[in-house]
């Protein structure tokens, strides 16, 4: 899908494209998490990152992160006073991540493993994030993390088909000088969409799907359902399409009301069928709005610092307990 471009500006205040599926060719049986081997770590704008590469890494995802937040902030309109909850992005060692990784994301397919190289958990108020520090592009991985957090910071429950296209809105972002750029096209889900090969799915069933519905435990269909939310969600925040009518009803939704009064309280002139209507001329113009932020980088004085292997492997351990229970969200 091609692309328009339109401008913001933003100051930046001072204080990771689809998770693709990788092959994992054998079993890895390290005794420990792995934490023995070097970390180093920065904190900038209440984004904690923990890397193995170096200390320049570290603060360079840590500032990014940060530049991808505020320019998320231009594009929601929110209310930028309101912190990030604690956000914690962990690239770790191969070993230890498959270690990590929850038993879910393992696909069986002809002998061979499938897995996704990030994931993240919001617990007791923080963000926890991992990564596969194997990938050669980890950036999607932390902005699709960060997503994460914008969505536990609004203090609203959003329903299933709003966090999953959200957070594919934002993973793609990308960084060009002291330009941000949010909402560039998800390539595979845009050629999931564009391929015409499955059953489009109406909004009316859209917006009420759950993913643990017999209908989304077909890969075929997740990914369908995974594309429209993502084409959903990138019409209402990037493009502005129905925004107003879309606020008010999430919020209706949040305050418990359900999903069919909330869209009549909502959508008066508007039918469910308009905006099946809206979502196909997208696919059929084959072109999708992006939004442009100019948020410079900024210098500060933190020193990034290696970890010791104690305290690499104390957060590993509080990170191994945060994914415990529910599964963490991923691709």
């Amino acid at each position: 899908m091609g692309s328009r471009t339109r401008t913001a500006s933003a100051n930046v205040r001072t204080f990771l494209l689809a998770a693709g599926l990788v092959l994992l060719t054998g079993a890895l049986a390290d005794r420990t998490l792995g934490a023995a081997r070097p970390y180093w770590t920065y904190t900038y704008g209440g984004i904690d990152v923990m890397t193995p590469e170096d200390g320049a890494h570290a603060r360079a995802w840590a500032h990014n992160v940060h530049r991808v937040e505020v320019a998320v902030q231009v594009l929601l309109g929110a209310d930028s006073t309101i912190p990030l909850p604690p956000t914690h992005i962990y690239s770790l060692h191969h070993p230890t991540y498959v270690k990590l990784a929850p038993p879910d994301q393992y696909v069986g397919t002809y002998s061979l493993r499938l897995y996704v190289p990030f994931e993240f958990v919001v617990r007791d108020g923080e963000n926890y994030a991992l990564m596969d520090a194997s990938q050669s592009d980890q950036s999607a991985g932390a902005y699709f993390s960060l997503a994460g957090s914008i969505l536990a910071r609004q203090k609203i429950s959003y329903p299933a088909w709003y966090a999953t296209g959200f957070v594919r809105v934002i993973s793609p972002a990308h960084i060009s000088g002291s330009k941000v750029v949010v909402g560039k096209t998800d390539p595979w889900l845009a050629k999931v969409l564009l391929s015409g090969k499955l059953k489009f799915i109406p909004v009316r069933e859209l917006l009420t799907m759950s993913p643990d519905e017999p209908a989304l435990q077909k890969e075929l269909m997740v990914q369908q359902y995974t594309g429209e939310c993502w084409l959903l969600v990138h019409a209402i925040t990037v493009e502005g399409m129905h925004k107003a009518e879309f606020t008010k009803y999430l919020q209706l939704l949040a305050d418990g009301k359900p999903a069919a009064d909330a869209f009549a309280a909502s959508f008066q002139a508007t039918t469910y069928e308009d905006l099946d209507k809206m979502l196909k001329d997208i696919l059929s113009k084959g072109e999708i709005t992006t939004l442009s932020v100019e948020v410079p980088d900024v210098t500060d004085t933190g020193q990034p610092r290696e970890l010791t292997a104690d305290e690499a492997e104390e957060r590993i351990i509080k990170l191994a307990e945060a994914l415990k229970g529910d599964h963490p969200d991923h691709s």
